[in-house]
């Protein structure tokens, strides 16, 4: 089983429930939160026990978006990366999974619709 750092992990009843664990940071996307949450998706999306996936966020908010601080921090320190080198490989890592999610279900019926009376 995965351990995740920055995200909880959970399968009950064909329901997957990630939960983006950092609330003191009210769960900003920063630290191993991303590739945590990429990871999971992922393994959610092959997992053909689940059916659903939930996620939520620990603490009094569900995602403030980018770590801000931890931003500024990289910035003064001279380690930051542009941002499109941050947003746009998640982005189409999160779409991936998404579509290799909707590929495993179902095709839908062909079948024409019931005859009216």
């Amino acid at each position: 089983m995965t351990a995740y750092k920055c995200l909880l992990y959970e399968v009950k009843d064909a329901i997957a429930t990630l939960t983006l664990n950092r609330p003191d940071r009210l769960n900003a996307l920063g630290d191993t939160l991303r590739d945590d949450l990429h990871d999971a998706v992922l393994r959610a999306s092959a997992d053909p026990g689940v059916r659903v996936m939930v996620i939520t966020g620990a603490g009094k908010g569900f995602c403030s978006g980018g770590d801000v601080k931890a931003m500024n921090e990289a910035k003064e320190s001279g380690t930051a990366c542009p941002i499109g080198e941050k947003v746009a490989p998640l982005r189409d890592r999160v779409l991936l999974a998404c579509a290799m999610r909707r590929s495993r279900s179902s095709p839908p019926s062909t079948a024409p619709p019931p005859a009216r009376a």
